[in-house]
């Protein structure tokens, strides 16, 4: 935890400047994070399936870690263009390639006829909302569940129903 005294003061405002300038910072390393949460998963050489399953537990985790960072994004991307155009201009290089990895993926698993035909973004959509969803009902699950313990075997469960979710809406 960083203590604000005058030092410290100085040293951040001499490498910000002012606070939209460390707002701004703040703001594209929590996007990176979240870009890199999926994105990653493809790189590996891998069966498809087990990059999908990658993808969707390592942005599940990333998620569950970082629960707030997502909504955080929302909210700025929601109530200010400048920041959406940061994240269009951090992100879609990344998901440019995701969107191509997935691709590559489906098609060649479509061609085997193992899965059906769907969009990548589409996909990618359906990993997101599934994860994000978990989160944004959490307080439900804490109310009936008070113990930590209970939580933490629910979220561990809905992980892997979230991947098995996935997977099947895409089997043939």
């Amino acid at each position: 935890q960083l203590r604000l005294d005058n030092k410290n003061f100085e040293k951040i405002h001499y490498y910000f400047r002012t606070k939209e300038n460390l707002f701004n910072t703040v703001f594209q390393q929590k996007i990176q994070l979240l870009a890199g949460s999926v994105s990653a998963s493809f790189d590996h050489d891998l069966p498809f399936f087990d990059q999908l399953r990658l993808a969707i537990e390592t942005h599940f985790d990333f998620v569950a870690a970082n629960p707030k960072v997502l909504f955080f994004i929302y909210s700025e991307i929601i109530s200010n263009n400048k920041r959406k155009f940061m994240l269009y201009e951090s992100v879609y290089p990344r998901f440019e390639n995701l969107l191509a990895s997935l691709k590559k993926g489906i098609d060649s698993e479509v061609k085997k006829g193992t899965i059906r035909p769907i969009q990548p973004i589409e996909l990618l959509m359906n990993i997101i909302a599934l994860n994000v969803i978990t989160f944004l009902a959490q307080p439900l699950l804490e109310i009936q569940n008070e113990r930590i313990d209970d939580i933490n075997k629910i979220l561990k469960e809905r992980k892997e129903s979230n991947v098995q979710f996935i997977v099947n809406g895409l089997r043939v």
